[in-house]
């Protein structure tokens, strides 16, 4: 419980410390206030940053360093079956809703921040503006979208970017929702989790119905947690 209240207490602290140093100048002669304020500056201004870092930037990194291993453990043992019971070698993918430099940040795109099985291929760091592929479908419908060769080529990306996904035979989408806030969801999704393959024939493979109820069931828990982590 007190843990909870340690960050309001270093900032009580600094704002206690900023009125004492106010203090202090008070007597101290002119010709050394100058130098008075401007060290006191400093030193608070190291101790915001310190808090900051304490209570924001290391937890922010810890969270960047959990959050692959956790999707990871979540994914693996999926992937691995597909392979073993429908042939299909599969991939999936974190693409999360941001705003980049491009267009000076008023326009939203795909970013990638998190995959599996897609080292070494050539859309592994993919970007593109959110109206784009299977994924803006999902996002537009904001259920899952699965889709096999003809919806694939149907809901194209960029000509640069398709080039680099023209392979896929498969592509399962899956809405990723901004996280409950005060036990309140928005229903804003921020984010899709696909899942891909360009094995032959995957999406006949993958929608059969038993196999579909195991990717449904997995990529739906990954998708909230990963929401949790990202959103």
């Amino acid at each position: 419980m007190i843990k909870r209240w340690i960050p309001s207490i270093r900032r009580l602290a600094i704002s206690v410390a900023s009125f004492i140093v106010a203090i202090v100048v008070k007597d101290v002669s002119e010709k050394k206030q100058t130098s008075v304020y401007i060290a006191a500056g400093i030193a608070v201004a190291l101790i915001v940053l310190l808090d900051e870092y304490w209570t924001a930037v290391r937890p922010a990194k810890r969270i960047e360093e959990l959050a692959p291993i956790t999707l990871d453990g979540l994914v693996d043992r999926l992937i691995e079956e597909l392979r073993v019971t429908t042939g299909v070698t599969a991939r999936v993918n974190l693409m999360m809703i941001e705003r980049t430099w491009r267009w000076l940040g008023l326009r939203k795109y795909f970013r990638m921040r998190w995959h599996k099985g897609m080292d070494n291929q050539p859309d592994v760091n993919l970007c593109f503006p959110v109206r784009f592929g299977v994924s803006g479908e999902c996002v537009r419908d904001k259920q899952p979208v699965y889709a096999g060769n003809e919806e694939v080529g149907k809901f194209t990306l960029p000509e640069r970017k398709n080039k680099l996904t023209k392979q896929l035979t498969a592509i399962l989408s899956f809405p990723v929702y901004e996280q409950a806030r005060t036990g309140i969801q928005s229903g804003r999704i921020v984010g899709v989790l696909n899942l891909d393959s360009a094995s032959p024939g995957a999406y006949n493979l993958l929608v059969r119905q038993d196999v579909l109820d195991q990717i449904n069931k997995v990529m739906q828990t990954t998708a909230a947690i990963a929401g949790r982590f990202f959103g």
